[in-house]
């Protein structure tokens, strides 16, 4: 934000004794005008042999009044002069694209005024020293608004911040918010410290629908606490993507208390429990019950899965292309849950195919269904760890994105849903998710939901490196989720002759957005979808980097 000293003006006199109309001075430059006494004075022209040109008026030798500077560079100053300088109100058009237009004071910006910048972003309060500092308001070309105190250049003092919706009020230093409210404008609300726009520090996080954190915040993530359930559970201890993780106690609503050390919310001895030995359970069960002369076709395909899955995994996994160090790389996760209904797989079939074979990312891809559970790895908690693992040690987590696409049906409490045909899997919540990625150094990140009520997904996933798009508000359901269709509605306005043609990843939402609406508006939909994105523009940008190699 820092503004260099812009124009610099000497001290003009002329050699010469007797009043001429044009004259050569001390310094090579050529003044054409009326002199006074031997000094410039009156209404004149200056013109320097470096290309910079200076017209209007003089006094005592030195450049006062209303005048016009133009630089060899380009630049242009009009406005008031006094003493040499630019003094009072005037107009500085850069040639790189930018202009100033208010109080200048000795030749520096300083008193109020609007600094528009190449980028598109303008600021509009008070200047010193050619820079904002006092009160003010920054616009950003990508819509992040400002409004509060500066020093030096950067927002430091009280004040607010607006972004994709969001809100932070509070105290800035050097640029960063340190302590306020952070506010998603659906509910959600966390109180306390921050540190590089990430929950830090004590803090206290509402999530809008109920549940209560209360404690200590690290990098965005809640890692010691007590968390209060809308359900009336009460969690005490640490914490891991906003669940129990390590040593705590949870205290049922009936009164049962269990402690110990925990793994993603469960027991450790327990969480051996997870999809796979689910899938085996019910495997087992078919198998046990196959005297009858019709088992369900269900429990066939959990059978037929016992013996394959995890060489399907191991061999998918084992075929991710290793990063290119000359270029941005991506690597894509895609899920599709439900097993129930075909929609999902078609998606992530067609999402695999546009990263992977149109636009040359590396996927694995994750899917329940009835019809490839011989050929595809099932999408589990998991699948869905290990794929995360195997993806973190291929890529370089400093250059190379991640970007993650889960389809599925999702619950009023944020639960996206796994589910397999003749499988009791467990669904995977947003705050394990969060969890999930946190554990891993991917700097940057771009998380798709496609779910009823995947806005709520949003908070659990927010650490200063992704950004998160979702099919619906946290209180909304989505559509287009049936048996017979190609996509979802909000799968097929994204990706469908929609992301490989956007100028960008912000465009594409948009645009999905905009189709969204007019298509819910069309069926009649009293209470629309309202897809969400929570815009992290590093992570955007290194989105829209790794596009445009494409």
């Amino acid at each position: 934000m820092a503004v260099s000293r812009i124009l610099t003006f000497c001290f003009f006199f002329v050699m010469a004794t007797a009043a001429a109309e044009t004259v050569r001075l001390a310094d090579g430059s050529i003044y054409t005008g009326p002199l006074r006494d031997g000094m410039l004075d009156g209404h004149g022209v200056l013109e320097w042999s470096n290309g910079n040109r200076y017209e209007g008026g003089f006094s005592d030798g030195l450049m006062d009044g209303r005048g016009i500077y133009d630089y060899a560079s380009g630049d242009r100053y009009e406005g008031a002069m006094r003493a040499g300088f630019p003094h009072g109100l005037g107009h500085l058009e850069f040639a790189h694209g930018g202009n100033y237009q208010g109080e200048f004071r000795a030749g520096y910006p300083h008193g109020e005024g609007t600094m528009r910048y190449p980028d598109g972003t303008t600021y509009t309060g008070q200047m010193a020293h050619g820079v904002p500092s006092g009160s003010g308001t920054l616009r950003y070309q990508s819509g992040e608004v400002y409004e509060g105190e500066f020093a030096d250049g950067v927002e430091h003092g009280d004040g607010t911040m607006t972004m994709s919706g969001m809100t932070y009020t509070g105290r800035f230093e050097e640029g960063s918010l340190v302590k306020g409210v952070w506010e998603d404008g659906h509910g959600a609300r966390y109180v306390g410290g921050f540190k590089d726009w990430t929950f830090s520090g004590e803090g206290e996080f509402f999530t809008g629908y109920g549940d209560v954190y209360r404690g200590q915040f690290d990098n965005g993530d809640f890692v010691q606490g007590v968390s209060e359930k809308a359900a009336g559970d009460i969690e005490e201890g640490e914490f891991l993507g906003w669940t129990l993780h390590g040593k705590g106690k949870r205290i049922a609503e009936d009164g049962t208390v269990t402690e110990g050390t925990f793994e993603f919310g469960e027991l450790s001895q327990t969480a051996i429990r997870d999809s796979v030995a689910e899938g085996l359970f019910s495997a087992l069960k078919g198998a046990l019950n196959a005297w009858f002369p019709r088992p369900d076709p269900d429990e066939l395909v959990a059978e037929r899965s016992l013996y394959v899955q995890s060489e399907l995994l191991a061999q998918t996994l084992s075929q991710l292309e290793p990063q290119d160090p000359d270029q941005i790389d991506l690597y894509a996760l895609h899920v599709g849950g439900d097993g129930g209904q075909e929609v999902f797989r078609r998606e992530v079939e067609f999402a695999r195919d546009l990263f992977g074979t149109e636009l040359d990312g590396r996927v694995v891809s994750l899917t329940n269904s009835r019809t490839s559970v011989e050929r595809l790895p099932m999408a589990t908690r998991t699948s869905i760890r290990r794929s995360l693992d195997s993806i973190a040690q291929t890529m370089d987590p400093r250059q190379d994105i991640l970007f993650v696409y889960l389809t599925s049906h999702g619950s009023p409490d944020h639960e996206f849903v796994l589910n397999q045909n003749g499988m009791d899997l467990p669904d995977l919540s947003a705050a394990e998710l969060g969890g999930l990625l946190k554990a891993h150094p991917f700097a940057y990140k771009v998380i798709v939901v496609s779910a009823c009520y995947s806005g709520g997904f949003i908070p659990f996933l927010l650490d200063g490196k992704t950004t998160v798009i979702t099919a619906a508000r946290a209180d909304r359901t989505s559509f287009g989720c049936t048996d017979d269709n190609d996509f979802t509605d909000f799968g097929r306005a994204l990706l469908d002759d929609n992301l490989s043609e956007a100028d960008g990843l912000v465009q594409a939402f948009e645009t999905a957005r905009e189709r969204i609406a007019l298509a819910e508006e069309d069926q009649g939909i009293e209470q629309a979808s309202e897809p969400q994105m929570h815009n992290e523009p590093a992570a955007t940008a290194q989105f829209d980097a790794w596009l445009s190699q494409r």
